[in-house]
């Protein structure tokens, strides 16, 4: 907490990150409640989930686009105004309740996503440009428990919103919201201009040729850090379980109906909340605790908790799910700011946008496999088949953690 208030650099960052956060937050729940209104509730819910996960393909192109702009204050602004365009449209198509409205309103929530993929990646390398690497991993900490804490907060006020106001005037909201990210981002002017300053370079090079050999090169040296990437694809396995709880517990609700607490939204934006509360808990209290276990002993603890999560989700018993999307958390923010300081810690501060676009595909390759297989099971309405899925691909991702660290081990690449 003494970075935030002693610095005023990381302070300007933190700021437009959870203004950016808040409007992403809040219109999840909106789209998931938009979702469940229409006559196929497991298919429309499947299809925002889609519309969450997809950009992620493009954070590699996104990562290595802004490795080489030089312009970067200019992007920010830009792309800070687009995603405000964006979300006047959709207040208008949201008036409206059917499934080809659905499919508009994701198709703009999905390339608001990829510019604000963009508008993050451009921001990568600021961090390790404005604290020393002492203070990397206490920064990445307090991001994780910030975005936690706006995801509970966002996501009840989001639900809250709903109950009073139409959907037009929450996405009315998320303009005025992404207006205060603009205004930020103006304010950093001076300290954003300084940083373009510290690249070497005279002009964008945007060519294709250029961004393709860029990020060639940037993913060979990801290959080449073996324990790296081996936990990168652990964790995108991890990620897809991770990915589908809340599209899970969101048609559970739909199911059984018995399960939910006061509303339909409110009940989703708990659950979300309950797994939120759990990774600032870990992020700002289990960490210091667990600075000395390394990731691998972290893997099948994780593993066993989202096991138990199926045999919990049978049960229909909202307590003890609660209590186990709370363990999960927990982990989580334990797991997320350990993997992050290796990140901005293992490569060089000019790819380090590429490498985290990289890596943050890697991370997401298996949610977005998941989400388009939950997509088709989904569409059954049939909450057994549901489960299922979800079992397989925790077994799946457990046996290939097992044969990978035995097959690294072997090779004594671990420490």
């Amino acid at each position: 907490m003494r970075l935030l208030l002693n610095n005023k650099r990381f302070r300007g960052y933190f700021l437009v990150l959870t203004s950016s956060n808040i409007a992403d937050s809040i219109y999840f729940i909106v789209l998931m409640t938009y979702a469940s209104t229409l006559t196929n509730p497991a298919l429309a819910i499947s299809i925002v989930t889609l519309s969450e996960t997809l950009p992620e393909i493009f954070s590699p192109i996104t990562g290595s686009l802004a490795d080489n702009i030089k312009n970067k204050y200019q992007s920010l602004k830009i792309l800070a105004a687009v995603r405000i365009l964006f979300y006047l449209i959709i207040s208008f198509l949201v008036l409206n309740h059917s499934m080809i409205l659905l499919y508009c309103i994701c198709l703009l929530n999905f390339f608001s996503d990829i510019c604000g993929k963009f508008f993050r990646a451009l921001l990568v390398p600021y961090i390790p440009y404005i604290l020393t690497d002492g203070q990397i991993e206490e920064a990445q900490g307090l991001l994780g428990a910030n975005f936690q804490l706006i995801s509970i907060l966002a996501n009840f006020f989001g639900a809250l919103l709903i109950s009073f106001l139409s959907y037009s005037g929450v996405s009315l909201i998320n303009v005025g919201i992404f207006v205060i990210t603009l205004l930020l981002v103006l304010s950093m002017k001076d300290s954003l201009k300084e940083f373009e300053r510290s690249f070497d370079k005279k002009t964008d090079s945007i060519k294709l040729s250029v961004i393709l050999s860029h990020l060639f090169n940037s993913v060979k040296l990801l290959y080449a850090e073996k324990k790296f990437f081996f936990l990168a694809v652990q964790f995108s396995f991890i990620n897809g379980i991770l990915n589908l709880l809340i599209p899970i517990i969101s048609i559970t609700f739909v199911v059984h109906k018995k399960m939910i607490v006061a509303s339909y939204s409110f009940s989703v934006a708990l659950f979300q909340g309950i797994i939120s509360l759990g990774i600032i808990m870990g992020g700002l209290w289990l960490l210091n605790y667990f600075k000395k276990i390394k990731l691998f002993t972290l893997i099948p603890i994780i593993y066993l908790f989202l096991f138990a999560l199926y045999l919990f989700f049978l049960t229909q018993n909202a307590l003890v799910i609660g209590v186990a999307f709370l363990a999960i958390g927990l982990l989580v923010g334990v797991i997320s700011p350990k993997f992050s300081h290796m990140t901005l810690t293992a490569f060089p501060r000019e790819i380090l946008s590429t490498i985290s676009g990289s890596s943050a595909l890697l991370l997401k390759i298996v949610s977005i496999i998941s989400s388009l297989l939950f997509s088709s099971v989904s569409a059954s309405n049939h909450l057994p088949d549901i489960y299922t899925f979800y079992l397989l691909l925790v077994l799946l991702g457990a046996v290939f953690g097992l044969l990978s660290a035995f097959s690294i081990y072997k090779k004594k690449q671990l420490n």
